[in-house]
Formats: structure tokens, C-alpha cells, sequence
């Protein structure tokens, strides 16, 4: 009982001490806590999701063809377009933009239908001043989406045209199996002579029917084929068209003193059965929007989180984690430097006490102390900002411990490693920088290079960061590997720190 009594006494007398140390510096525990609060607390509540829509110039001739159609067209697109106007001099376009008047100049071809007739693809220019490379990954993206855009509106142009015509040819299409029904009625007559006259009228409409289906039946083929519309037994428009004009009973001339013409009546009943199913399509594809024909697909993207998490509910399991990192790293940095500038290390050295008590005095002082604050701050962002919380509070409590015990191990290692109390402050604003940079809180690991990600792994606020997210945004429970890994590198801290405290009494 007596070793235990005495254990805690030290214990309680280095927490003591420990915290009278901080509470003597308001200042320090202010700047530490509230300054990069403040700061990454305007990151969060300033950053949107929303990109303001860039300024852009159009440069084309003021015949151009498409010069109506991009207008429009760039109007429906004011969310990621903000047309400035549009001008056929080029110099006047690079003027604004070296001035950042505007943001994007994009040159439309004059020549676009010669040279598409040369089988070559029309070339939009786009003119940015980007230096930051995510931004000109960005205007490259600006730069197919419009190209795309453009696309698509040409093809619906064809499409609606080619449904215009569709529309016209229903009377061909009438006109064709009226008279194919009355070339089966006159050869049941025997009266061959009519039969050949509505035979050659039959020729004439499906000529004229194949020449004005044109190009959109071309375009409803392909939709057909996409959509398998062929296991449906369906076939398109223009393979109709062929199966109708290559029968027998159209293109052989009818020949007169046939005993019978069973075969050719079996022939033109045929025959009115394609020029029904025909007739069957034309209305289908005309009754299909413009729109659809040309874009089929859209894309829904659905979440399967529990709630729409804002940015600022998004960043706030960092700034937590970050928070409690520095202020844990730094307090710790500066413990043991002082300890020996003001010559405590002396006393430790002579005294009774051994460097694990010490050690483990020391973080027990510190991680009752950042468990304060943790609460403080976590009770501060839950119902002061009124922050997403769909976990439990007991596995955010053992991921600050952790946290905690990992941050402690960093900062007691940089107290080691520095002479002066400014080298300290310097070293953990170091960790901080990297924490901040590589620990996942603005950008997402999977865009690291593999060398570079596995330094990630080498900071508790790392670990901290995808734990707390889990918990807080998503309802998860804490991720084992997660868990083991911070412990691991807690407790490899820990050894580590009691070498150098080793070390340290040994040679003062």
C-alpha cells in the first residue's frame, strides 16, 4: 500500500505542477487553442461547394453558323458559363484575359463544315491564364464538356429534322401500302396490267421514302441497337425500308399467262405487313423527344450516408483532431525544456524518482489535461455550431485518449530534440504544417503518390481524422485496423521517449 500511496502522490504532484504551468500562461493556451480554432473555424465556414461560374468570351465570326446556337446554348449553361459576350478579334479576347477581365476565351473554327467534310474533327481553342494546376485540370474539363455540349446539340438538331421529315413521309408511307394492296387485289383479278402499274407506283414511293428517312433513321438505328431493341424482334428503320424494297414482289416485273400468281400474292401480303411495321416505326420515332435520342443516359448520384453533411460539418472532425494535436504537442514540447532550463532536471536526477515515473507522471498530467479541453471543445462544436453527430460518444472518448497518448509521444520527442523554447514552438508548428497538409483534413489521401502516402501514416492526426470522421458524419463504429495502428504508434512513441528521458538524467 505503501508504493501505491507513494505512486500516486508523485503522480498527483507532477499533475499539480503541470498544471499549474499551463494555467500560468493564458496567453500560450489562447493562441494554441483559439488561433488555429479561428482560423480553420473562417476555412470552414467560408469554403463552398459551389464554383462561381467562370467568365468567358466567345471568339467567332459573326457568320459563323453556330453563332446563334452557342449564344443560346451558353445562356443554358449560366451555372458554369458566365457569357461576357462574344467578338470576331482575337487580340481583344487575349486583352481581357492577360487582364483577368475574363476567365476563359474560347475561339470557335470558321471553317467547321469544310473541315468536317475533309474527315477531320473541328478544333475548339480555349485561352485561360490558370497557374494552379487543379484549376487548368478544370478549364481541360471546361473544354470536353463544352465540346460535348455542342455535339449534342448538333445531333439533336439532325434528329429533329430528320423527325420533321419523318412526319412529312407518313403519306408515302400510306400512299405505298394502298398501293401494294391494290397490286395483290388486281392479280387475284388476273388483271396483270393494274397490278404492274401500282407494282411501279409501289417502287416510286419506297424510293422517295428512303431518300427522306435519311440520316435520322440512321441515328434512331443506333439508339435501337444500344437499347437491344432487336431482342425485342424489332428492327430499324432503314433495314425495314431494304427488306421492303429488295422483295420480289417490287422489284420483278409481274409476267402475264401465269397459270397462277399464289407466290407473288404470298409476296405483296408480305409486302403490306413491312410497310405496316414501317409505318409502326416512323410513328415511334417521332413520338421520341429530341433530347432523349440525343442524350438517353443522365447520371443520379445518391449518398448512403444517414444525413447531407455540409463543408463545415465535414471539416470539423479535423479542426478537432488538429486542435487537440497541436496544443497536446506543443504543451509537451515545452515541458521537458523547461524542466531543464529552470534545473528540475537536476533534482529528478538525484532524486528517488525513476525516468518511466516521470514519464508516465508527465503524460498522465497532459492527457488529463487535453481531455479537458477535448470535452470542452467537443461540447463547443456539438451544440455551439450545431455539428453532425451520429456516433457514439464513447468511441469519440477512447479516439482522444489515443490521440492524446500518440501527440504526447511526438511532442516529449521534440522536447529531447531542442535546446530552447522557440525551437520547440518552431518544430511543432512544423508538425502542424504536416499534419495539415498530409493527414488527410483538406485533401483526401487516394490523390497521394503511394511513397508519399505512407508519411501520412506517420502522425496520429492521420488516424484521428478518418476515426472521428467515422464516427461523427457516418455512425460508424471506431476501424479496428485504425484503432491498433494509433495505439501502435502511441506506445512505440512512448518507448522512445523513455530512452531519450533515459539518456538524458544519465548525462545531466
Amino acid at each position: 500500500m505503501r508504493h501505491i500511496s507513494s505512486f500516486l502522490v508523485r503522480n498527483f504532484s507532477f499533475f499539480s505542477k503541470e498544471l499549474v504551468e499551463v494555467l500560468r500562461q493564458p496567453k500560450l493556451i489562447l493562441t494554441l487553442i483559439l488561433g488555429p480554432f479561428l482560423i480553420l473555424l473562417l476555412f470552414g465556414l467560408g469554403y463552398t461547394n459551389q464554383r462561381l461560374p467562370e467568365r468567358t468570351m466567345f471568339v467567332l465570326q459573326q457568320d459563323n453558323p453556330f453563332n446563334e446556337q452557342i449564344q443560346s446554348k451558353a445562356l443554358e449553361l449560366d451555372y458554369v458559363i458566365d457569357l461576357v459576350g462574344t467578338t470576331d478579334d482575337f487580340d481583344l479576347m487575349m486583352r481581357n484575359l492577360n487582364r483577368r477581365a475574363i476567365d476563359l476565351g474560347v475561339v470557335i473554327p470558321d471553317d467547321v463544315y469544310e473541315t468536317i467534310r475533309s474527315n477531320q474533327q473541328a478544333n475548339i481553342e480555349i485561352y485561360h491564364n490558370q497557374i494552379d494546376p487543379n484549376q487548368i485540370s478544370y478549364v481541360e474539363y471546361m473544354g470536353s464538356f463544352l465540346a460535348d455540349t455542342i455535339n449534342r446539340q448538333l445531333v439533336q438538331s439532325v434528329a429533329e429534322e430528320g423527325q420533321t421529315e419523318a412526319e412529312n413521309i407518313t403519306p408515302l408511307v400510306e400512299s405505298a401500302l394502298e398501293n401494294t394492296r391494290n397490286a395483290r387485289l388486281m392479280l387475284e383479278q388476273q388483271d396483270v396490267v393494274s397490278a404492274q402499274r401500282h407494282q411501279r407506283a409501289v417502287r416510286g414511293n419506297l424510293s422517295t421514302l428512303q431518300l427522306a428517312v435519311g440520316a435520322s433513321a440512321s441515328l434512331l438505328q443506333g439508339v435501337n441497337q444500344t437499347f437491344g431493341g432487336e431482342d425485342h424482334g424489332e428492327t430499324d428503320i432503314l433495314k425495314t425500308l431494304q427488306t421492303t424494297r429488295d422483295n420480289p414482289a417490287i422489284t420483278e416485273d409481274f409476267q402475264e399467262g401465269q397459270d397462277n400468281y399464289d407466290e407473288e400474292i404470298a409476296a405483296l401480303k408480305l409486302e403490306e405487313e413491312n410497310l405496316l411495321n414501317l409505318q409502326q416505326q416512323l410513328e415511334s420515332f417521332t413520338s421520341i423527344s429530341p433530347a432523349i435520342l440525343t442524350r438517353p443516359f443522365v447520371s443520379n448520384s445518391q449518398s448512403v450516408s444517414q444525413t447531407e453533411i455540409s463543408p463545415t460539418n465535414f471539416f470539423i472532425p479535423g479542426v478537432i483532431v488538429l486542435l487537440l494535436q497541436h496544443m497536446t504537442v506543443t504543451l509537451s514540447s515545452l515541458s521537458l525544456v523547461r524542466e531543464r532550463r529552470a534545473g528540475t532536471m537536476e533534482l529528478f536526477r538525484v532524486s528517488p524518482l525513476k525516468p518511466i515515473e516521470i514519464l508516465f507522471s508527465k503524460y498522465f498530467s497532459y492527457m488529463i489535461i487535453g481531455l479537458l479541453i477535448a470535452a470542452l471543445l467537443i461540447l463547443a462544436v456539438r451544440f455551439g455550431l450545431n455539428s453532425t453527430m451520429l456516433g457514439s460518444w464513447l468511441d469519440m472518448f477512447i479516439i482522444a485518449v489515443l490521440l492524446l497518448f500518440a501527440s504526447l509521444g511526438i511532442g516529449f520527442i521534440i522536447s529531447f530534440l531542442s535546446q530552447t523554447e522557440t525551437q520547440s514552438v518552431q518544430l511543432s508548428m512544423i508538425v502542424l504544417l504536416f499534419s495539415v497538409f498530409f493527414s488527410g483534413f483538406f485533401l483526401d489521401l487516394r490523390y497521394l503518390l503511394f511513397p508519399v502516402r505512407y508519411l501520412s501514416y506517420l502522425i496520429p492526426a492521420t488516424y484521428g481524422t478518418q476515426m472521428l470522421q467515422n464516427v461523427m458524419l457516418r455512425g460508424m463504429g471506431i476501424q479496428q485496423s485504425s484503432l491498433v495502428n494509433l495505439t501502435i504508434f502511441g506506445v512505440i512513441l512512448f518507448v522512445l521517449a523513455w530512452v531519450f528521458l533515459r539518456r538524458t538524467m544519465a548525462h545531466e
